[in-house]
């Protein structure tokens, strides 16, 4: 079974832009539901991903460059610091009008806080690519003041929000990029097409401005990139983690429940320590073990799971409770839980740590 979990997304970008105010054609009104999915039919055979010319934006209809983190630094008076982030630009393009909107969410470990912010612009600072764009121009996106760039794995991030402005070089570790379902190209359940790859091990340096102290940070980050033309429908939710282990292997885990058909779908996908990928569909499994409902949104997500993989199990622990995104003009349909955990388990018989990004969305607020 293949990462479906991303396209669903596009809801909530949808829901972004809407609650924004901002207008493109094929917008769902207001308060209305999502139609069947019915998304531009696939060109016959469709070409396969090319880098590093894909790394650029498309004229597809959706797609977004997804960052994650965990990050160490000492400051000039000897104090030390932990943190996690994310950082996402989602692409929405209807005619000839695209529009972007950014998510920064920063959790300070090291106060016991998390802060998030987001950002949307009608006209973004960014050209779509063509046929005829340079094949090795790589990516530069701009929303307000925040900002991603770069090239075959080499990475600038900015943004800044509440007290926490972050600066970051990222390169990658390991050769090439992890392409989910083998080839990255996903196209079942007939609602169109995405392209979908990961970098897994990004190599992290940069300055974290903490209540206006400078930080000198290091770490490991994690990147998603998506794109293509689909749809999708309501009534979805999902749970999805990327765990980086003191092994150098990732994993990128997945479980998807729809609510309207109550059928369920998981998957996952292996990168090993020289960069091979390999995509998992047995022997997967997710017991969540708490709960923690948000004051804000009044949605209860599951906290700390237990994950069988094909290796072995793991145990995943948030380093925070409280890492929920809450979007502007929040409601059940637009937060998500975004965070930082610890991970430990035993993995073909041996010990294993690590640290993992934990993504859950499309949870109802309790009555």
């Amino acid at each position: 079974m293949i990462p479906w979990y991303r396209w669903l997304r596009y809801a909530f970008l949808l829901g972004c832009l809407v609650l924004a105010g901002c207008s493109f054609p094929g917008m769902i009104p207001p308060g209305q539901a999502l139609p069947a999915a019915q998304a531009t039919p696939s060109p016959t055979p469709l070409p396969g991903l090319s880098l590093p010319f894909d790394e650029g934006p498309h004229q597809d209809l959706t797609e977004w460059w997804y960052y994650t983190g965990h990050l160490q630094g000492t400051d000039a008076m000897g104090h030390a610091h932990t943190y996690g982030f994310e950082l996402t630009f989602f692409q929405i393009a209807r005619g000839d009008l695209t529009g972007y909107v950014g998510h920064y969410g920063l959790t300070d470990l090291t106060r016991g806080t998390y802060i998030s912010q987001q950002q949307i612009v009608s006209d973004p600072n960014a050209v779509l690519r063509n046929e005829s764009s340079p094949p090795d121009t790589g990516f530069n996106l701009q929303v307000n003041a925040w900002s991603m760039h770069g090239l075959n794995g080499h990475e600038q991030l900015t943004a800044a929000a509440d007290d926490y402005a972050l600066t970051l070089g990222l390169t990658s570790n390991k050769p090439g990029v992890a392409l989910h379902n083998g080839d990255g190209l996903l196209t079942s359940f007939g609602i169109g097409f995405s392209y979908y790859y990961s970098r897994t091990h990004l190599q992290a340096t940069g300055t974290l401005m903490d209540h206006g102290v400078s930080v000198p940070v290091t770490g490991i980050a994690w990147m998603d990139h998506q794109w293509g033309n689909f749809l999708i429908g309501p009534a979805i939710s999902w749970d999805w983690f990327s765990v980086q282990l003191s092994t150098n292997v990732e994993y990128m885990v997945f479980f998807l429940n729809d609510r309207t058909s109550n059928t369920s779908y998981s998957g996952a996908t292996r990168v090993a320590a020289d960069g091979t990928s390999t995509p998992l569909t047995m022997g997967l499994a997710e017991v969540a073990l708490h709960q923690w409902t948000s004051p804000t949104t009044h949605i209860t997500y599951p906290s700390g799971w237990h994950l069988s993989v094909p290796d072995g199990q793991l145990t995943i622990t948030p380093d925070l409770l409280n890492q929920e995104f809450v979007a502007q003009n929040a409601s059940a349909g637009t937060s998500y839980w975004e965070g930082a955990c610890t991970v430990t388990g035993t993995l073909k018989g041996q010990t294993v740590s690590g640290q993992s990004y934990v993504e859950l969305t499309g949870r109802q607020a309790s009555k």
